[in-house]
């Protein structure tokens, strides 16, 4: 079983709650890899800057899976919302999207949603 302090617990209780905004339940097999991805994000935005290294890694790690299954969730996620939940996702960017967000697009558009609700 994967371990988290307190502090993460919360931190992935607010993810949660935006998760399913989206539609994005915890019945889906990558969503504790999206929702770790995100957190890490949200602990220090720079990680996007060297994603792969930064955050498809770590989360990897932790999941026991390859960095590529991380990125392919993130893909998948982004299919869906884009498909089934395109304006609650453009709420959350605070934005009308002309295309869907790439993988670290994503992360930052979540990242930064839980930052202004947090501020």
């Amino acid at each position: 079983m994967i371990e988290f302090s307190n502090y993460e617990e919360a931190k992935l209780l607010q993810i949660a709650i935006m998760l399913r905004r989206l539609g994005l339940y915890r019945n889906y097999k990558g969503y504790n890899r999206l929702a770790y991805a995100v957190y890490l994000v949200t602990e220090n935005s720079s990680r996007l800057e060297a994603v792969v290294k930064e955050v498809y890694m770590p989360v990897a790690e932790k999941y026991h899976c390859s960095w590529g299954a991380v990125e392919r969730c993130l893909r998948h996620i982004i299919l869906k919302t884009w498909t089934f939940n395109y304006d609650e996702l453009c709420e959350l960017a605070d934005t009308k999207l002309k295309k869907p967000p790439t993988p670290a697009e994503l992360l930052d558009i979540f990242a930064v949603y839980l930052s202004a609700v947090n501020a």
